[in-house]
């Protein structure tokens, strides 16, 4: 609502009623607001290529430069920085991206454009790297790259401490065909030379072994069914009771074999012995002693059990003897004889 006072050149005065403007629109910006503008040509800014420059107590603040980029001036300086807001709303600038930021957060959506000689995680002064869930400390990696998971002072290049009932590393493997092996290997100077793991098929059978890496054979050799290899791959066969199988042989200063029926029941009166005839009819016709297994049994009985074929050597020895004495005593009544004889 505007009034319009109007005077002459005799200074004289009159002035008109009230009146109500809408045409046209105002070219000025109002220091208090401005109410229904047209953005498209009502702004504050420049129309050709010059920057926009804000400034306070007589200085620079903020450009708008022409290609719509922003500088601000308190922002500028001779390295790159992280830019972030403070608790009061205050825009500010961190330190140097390779320096410390101890007052800023970490970004843990994620980073581009890394470059591994400037970008990294962790300390740059001789401090540990912790790694803490529930405030609790769950790992660290110590100023001398010792790797400790449930201690804060490991000894080792890695050490593991753990309260559970049953805990320790897992190797996983979650392929489903035979192609699965999983292992634990130790190397020298970049050669792998030994290794530890198992063995997985589609079927779920499974081994573990230890095997040298330069002939790529496993040295030891334990079976899901328990039976062990030395040297050798225990058979296939499940109907093996035996436990322990040896490539190459055994070298010890013992071996205690349990036995039962030891054969002491030869030196009982009622031990039907064979007879002399009988035992040279049974070596000529089955080229073998009597109890004891051929060649043919031993090739498909794949070996002999150790602790039989002692028990039955050892009651063939019993009966050789008990055959020497019933010699020598044939042999003392010829000698008795003879003497008779001679004696007439």
């Amino acid at each position: 609502m505007y009034k319009v006072r109007v005077t002459d050149a005799n200074g004289c005065e009159t002035s008109s009623d009230q009146v109500h403007l809408r045409q046209p629109d105002s070219d000025d910006w109002k220091m208090t607001g401005n109410a229904n503008t047209s953005p498209s040509t009502q702004y504050i800014g420049t129309s050709d290529a010059t920057d926009l420059v804000f400034k306070t107590n007589g200085a620079e603040a903020l450009r708008l430069l022409s290609n719509g980029d922003v500088q601000v001036d308190a922002l500028t300086g001779a390295d790159e920085r992280l830019v972030y807001v403070d608790v009061y709303g205050t825009l500010k600038k961190g330190p140097p991206l390779n320096e410390q930021m101890s007052d800023i957060p970490w970004y843990l959506g994620g980073n581009v454009n890394v470059t591994a000689s400037t970008n990294r995680i962790g300390p740059v002064n001789d401090l540990p790297f912790r790694l803490i869930t529930n405030d609790i400390e769950r790992m660290r990696l110590t100023n001398t790259g010792l790797v400790g998971i449930g201690t804060t002072a490991p000894q080792d290049q890695l050490e593991v401490h753990t309260e559970l009932p049953r805990s320790g590393l897992t190797l996983n493997n979650i392929r489903t065909d035979d192609n699965a092996h999983t292992e634990v290997r130790f190397s020298k100077n970049g050669n792998v030379l030994w290794a530890i793991g198992c063995d997985f098929d589609a079927n779920g059978g499974q081994d573990f072994f230890l095997w040298d890496n330069p002939s790529t054979s496993k040295r030891l050799v334990v079976t899901a069914q328990g039976k062990v290899g030395i040297g050798t791959e225990p058979p296939t066969n499940s109907n093996s009771i035996y436990k322990l199988y040896v490539g190459d042989g055994i070298a010890t200063r013992d071996v205690k074999v349990t036995a039962q029926n030891w054969p002491d029941f030869v030196f009982e009166p009622d031990h039907a012995l064979l007879s002399l005839p009988d035992l040279r009819t049974y070596l000529k016709q089955e080229k073998h002693l009597p109890g004891i297994p051929s060649a043919t049994e031993v090739a498909v009985a794949d070996g002999v059990e150790l602790g039989d074929m002692q028990r039955r050597l050892l009651r063939t020895v019993e009966e050789q003897a008990l055959y020497i004495l019933q010699l020598e005593e044939r042999l003392a009544r010829l000698e008795q004889l003879l003497v008779e004889l001679m004696a007439r």
